[in-house]
């Protein structure tokens, strides 16, 4: 599956789900969803396949896109969520838009 539909496909999943996907990260790029091993790691099949930790779904639902789903569009939340898997932090544009919608 591509990384922009296990993005905008999150209200399917489970959050006890993790998105690895291959590098370079974009729309693009060939991802799924898996269980991390007991101790949060990524399976050694999936790291052998090319696969790398992009980010867990309860984090995508619940600090990235918690109330603000229904202000981004579809490529608006694909944006917020690579950025914020490449840079631990969410991008500037989305900070303003939280400003003004007072979440």
């Amino acid at each position: 599956m591509k990384l922009r539909d296990a993005i905008l496909s999150l209200d399917w999943f489970s959050n006890e789900l993790c998105i690895v996907a291959k590098q370079p990260w974009t729309t693009e790029s060939e991802s799924k969803l898996i269980m991390l091993t007991e101790d949060g790691r990524v399976p050694a099949d999936e790291v052998s396949d090319g696969y790398e930790y992009f980010l867990e779904v309860a984090i995508i639902k619940d600090e990235l896109l918690d109330h603000m789903k229904d202000f981004l569009t579809p490529s608006q939340r694909i944006e917020l969520v690579i950025h914020y898997a490449e840079n631990d932090a969410t991008p500037e544009w989305f900070n303003e838009l939280c400003s003004s919608k007072r979440v």
